[in-house]
């Protein structure tokens, strides 16, 4: 919650916010229950306690591996696998691009039971925030060639590893690794100066 991420099923439910009801925290002014402490990566205050939205876990999970060579095939795949109401549809580049689409129901004979993750690591990442992000992740992703980047459908994001920031701003605004928006880092000044007086 308190980086705000796409996980793999962030294609139906949406980024941990989106399922945040409410949040509480300790700031350098106390405690406070706001639900902006959710993507702040604790550097606002820490989340102490929260209330989420609950949802039915399917009893099956289906998913179907698409590699694509090429945007238009790229692009197509997307709408198509879109189409059929996915939990989720995540795009991988890892040397290729990959799409992988999962539903709670068989929408396909080649589909297998389980659902695909996203490979994490600490190493330089960046976070790229587009409304256009996935249409253009094919493109960042052969332009580019990172170590490794992927995108969830429907979350305008995309994380990146091991690039070049100049050339990621290209594809959208972009955020190193515990970095804020201006307009947080606005609130954590004064946050910190409201504290400095006490």
């Amino acid at each position: 919650m308190a980086s705000n991420e796409p996980g793999p099923l962030s294609t139906k439910y949406g980024r941990p916010s989106q399922s945040l009801i409410w949040v509480r925290g300790v700031t350098g002014i106390g405690l406070v229950k706001w639900r902006g402490l959710a993507g702040s990566k604790g550097l606002i205050g820490a989340i102490s306690r929260a209330r989420l939205k609950l949802y039915r876990r399917p009893s099956h999970v289906y998913s179907l591996t698409v590699e694509v060579d090429g945007e238009a095939q790229y692009l197509e795949t997307l709408k198509k696998l879109s189409s059929n109401g996915p939990l989720s549809v995540l795009v991988v580049y890892d040397g290729v691009v990959t799409v992988h689409a999962s539903y709670d129901r068989k929408v396909s004979p080649r589909a297998e039971e389980g659902l695909d993750v996203v490979r994490e690591n600490d190493s330089d990442s960046y976070l790229v925030e587009s409304k256009f992000i996935e249409p253009m992740f094919y493109r960042l992703a052969v332009e580019l060639k990172p170590t490794y980047a992927y995108t969830v459908l429907g979350t305008h994001v995309a994380k990146v590893y091991s690039s070049n920031r100049e050339e990621l701003s290209k594809f959208g605004s972009v955020l190193g690794k515990g970095e804020l928006p201006a307009a947080w880092r606005l609130l954590k000044a004064f946050l910190d100066f409201r504290r400095s007086l006490v």
